[in-house]
């Protein structure tokens, strides 16, 4: 038989006989501490505060938020509708977008023709500094009719 204890039990006329494995001896030794000189202690009297400092305020983090400026493209101008409406529209573009210089504005422009309307930039060169002006020129010359009959019949009709 094995070298632990066994133990039977007697269950409806059964018997089992179970076998424990014993575990070896365990050496245990205690030696002595070293010893540690032992100082008397001073209590620890912290300094006077009169006004003691407020406590930090707790950091709130928010996310960030960042603003995409989103380029707006110009609407194209065929020479179907007025060219000053056209203008005014392209000029409140400009500030939206932000073309500060006239360079800016000239190639944007430049741009936005279509059909009719971009023959006129066929004879201009838009690389010269007063290009800007001359594009607009060139659209009032060709362009122009349409709101000359207009502004000739409110002038008609307001004269008495």
């Amino acid at each position: 038989m094995s070298s632990g204890l066994a133990y039977s039990s007697d269950f409806a006329s059964s018997a089992v006989t179970h076998t424990v494995p014993s575990l070896p001896p365990v050496a245990l030794s205690f030696e002595p501490l070293p010893s540690v000189p032992v100082s008397k202690a001073q209590p620890v009297v912290p300094p006077l505060v009169v006004n003691p400092p407020t406590p930090p305020a707790p950091v709130v983090i928010q996310p960030q938020v960042v603003l995409v400026k989103q380029f707006q493209p110009p609407k194209p101008y065929s020479g179907a509708s007025s060219w000053k409406g056209y203008r005014e529209y392209f000029e409140r573009l400009a500030t939206v977008n932000g073309w500060t210089t006239t360079d800016q504005k000239t190639e944007q422009l430049a741009l936005a023709h279509e059909g009719p309307a971009s023959e006129v930039l066929r004879d201009l060169d838009t690389s010269q500094p007063q290009a800007y002006s001359l594009i607009w020129e060139a659209l009032a010359r060709r362009f122009g009719s349409l709101d000359g009959a207009r502004e000739a019949i409110c002038r008609f009709d307001s004269r008495r």
